[in-house]
């Protein structure tokens, strides 16, 4: 309590003292006197001037004090305007607190977010840690496996050398067996010569009797020589015959390790894949680090309501406007266009495209076939179409957003005053926490019933889904009515829909006070 406060109440107090005792003095005086005035009695008079003299001391007090006292003088003057002041800064300090709980929740829940995003890069860092000790593995195998195909291709030179060379050895035992044979269909020929000599010369055995036995003996040799022939022939064609499986068995061993090369050439190919895959990624990696985020994965970009009845050409049109629209505000939020001609395009997928048999074929999309597929989709409709540009995945700054473009039927959710929800409130609670009972409610209850009914929401860079805003002035403004209406009793909050509301459309509420 300030000091000037206190001093006054200590005035105050004497004061009245002293009227007290002054009053007592003077009627005591006065009624010794026996003084009369205008008539009155004597007792009268003293009673009359004694009420009269406390009242202007008192009087003479109050003067005096509102003109020492500029604090007394301003309760005395503004008290009922200070009050009301005082009245209106206490529930605006209620509702200035409540969104300051507010707000520190929203940064608790980003810190969340944000730790959990850093656990989630770690986690990335982690995986591809191992992906690259894997890499690395892989890297190793295949050194091994290209000295192993080294060693292979030096083997088979060595074993093709080996195959001419036998070969060749194969060439010269043919011809000195064609050789042998045609030397022993001589000796046959001159057997039979021999033969025919012999019978002649036993005609003549008396006189030719010593030259029949050299020509006997040359026989034998001959045959001794013959016999030693087909063996060497035999054994020649045996070494052909082995040559011959030698050389099938290194025909395919080739075969076999040139498939082996082709399935290490595959092998190859798909780990320099893999490694330019991985360079993307620790690039994008890279580029997440440095860049701020500014569209995240299912987040929607725009959306377009499209009416029915529209030529295919004009339905083209209008979704060519949403590219159009989405581009902007993705170039607005940072993105840029690259080697695409927009800041916003839907990227390359598999579409399934009816064939003339009746069956469907998966064909490569690109922007203008999405479009067009879309396009005709729309045209057939017979209710408006709102379509939605969604990204696919997480974009950083100095990069296009890809995006998809998602259809819904465009259908009336909620008339002008339908009941969305409601909810039972105690009045009788501070401002703060009926306002953070109604945030809970509008967050939880009332948006749920809304998608569910059919409204189509919007996601935001948080992840989270709106079908509408309701400003912090009109949730504090109807805490201030459920406290004064309510008057410390539970009353029904009921959420009704403002206007007439379409699957499309941002949902505009309205709130009524039920005892």
């Amino acid at each position: 309590m300030p000091i000037r406060t206190i001093i006054i109440g200590i005035i105050f107090i004497v004061v009245s003292g002293f009227i007290a005792y002054f009053g007592d003095w003077l009627g005591r005086y006065l009624g010794k006197r026996r003084i009369s005035v205008w008539g009155l009695r004597p007792r009268h008079t003293a009673m009359l001037i004694t009420s009269f003299t406390g009242s202007l001391i008192a009087l003479l007090t109050i003067v005096a004090v509102l003109a020492t006292a500029q604090t007394f003088r301003e309760i005395i003057v503004r008290g009922e305007r200070i009050l009301e002041q005082s009245r209106q800064l206490q529930r605006r300090y209620a509702r200035l607190s409540s969104e300051y709980t507010q707000i520190q929740q929203r940064y608790e829940e980003a810190v969340q977010r944000v730790r959990e995003q850093q656990q989630q890069m770690e986690e990335n860092m982690r995986q591809l840690r191992q992906q690259q000790q894997q890499l690395e593995e892989v890297r190793q195998q295949l050194q091994q496996r290209r000295l192993q195909v080294a060693e292979l291709n030096r083997r088979i030179a060595e074993q093709s050398k080996e195959l001419q060379i036998l070969q060749k050895q194969n060439a010269t035992l043919k011809a000195s067996s064609e050789q042998l044979r045609r030397t022993n269909a001589q000796l046959r020929q001159t057997n039979a010569q021999l033969e025919r000599q012999g019978q002649f010369l036993r005609e003549q055995n008396t006189l030719y009797q010593q030259n029949n036995t050299e020509l006997a003996s040359q026989n034998m040799q001959y045959a001794s020589e013959n016999v030693r022939l087909n063996s060497e022939n035999a054994r020649l064609q045996q070494q052909a015959a082995q040559l011959r499986q030698q050389t099938e068995q290194l025909a395919q061993q080739s075969r076999q390790l040139q498939q082996q090369a082709d399935t290490l050439r595959g092998t190859i190919a798909q780990l320099q894949a893999q490694e330019e895959e991985l360079r993307g990624l620790i690039e994008r990696l890279e580029q997440i680090k440095e860049k701020p985020i500014i569209a995240r994965k299912d987040e929607e970009i725009a959306r377009r309501v499209i009416p029915n009845g529209l030529s295919l050409r004009a339905t083209r049109n209008e979704i060519y406007r949403l590219l159009v629209e989405a581009g902007r505000i993705a170039q607005a939020r940072g993105a840029s266009a690259g080697t695409a001609h927009r800041a916003a395009y839907v990227p390359l997928k598999r579409v399934s495209m009816p064939s003339p048999a009746g069956s469907s074929t998966e064909v490569v999309a690109d922007e203008a076939v999405s479009v067009e597929v879309l396009a005709e989709q729309i045209a057939r409709s017979d209710v408006p179409v709102v379509v939605l540009a969604v990204a696919v995945r997480n974009s950083v700054a100095g990069e296009p957003i890809q995006v998809e473009l998602k259809p819904y039927r465009n259908r009336l959710v909620y008339r002008k005053d339908e009941e969305i929800a409601r909810v039972r409130v105690w009045s009788g609670r501070s401002t703060g926490e009926i306002v953070n009972t109604l945030i809970e409610f509008l967050r939880d209850e009332v948006r749920s019933r809304a998608i569910e009914a059919g409204i189509i929401p919007q996601i935001g860079t948080e992840g989270e889904p709106s079908v509408g805003t309701v400003s912090s002035v009109e949730i504090t403004d109807l805490a201030d009515r459920i406290v004064r209406e309510g008057r410390g009793r539970y009353v029904n909050v009921v959420v009704v829909a403002d206007a007439d509301t379409y699957s499309a459309d941002s949902l505009r509420l309205r709130f009524r006070i039920v005892q």
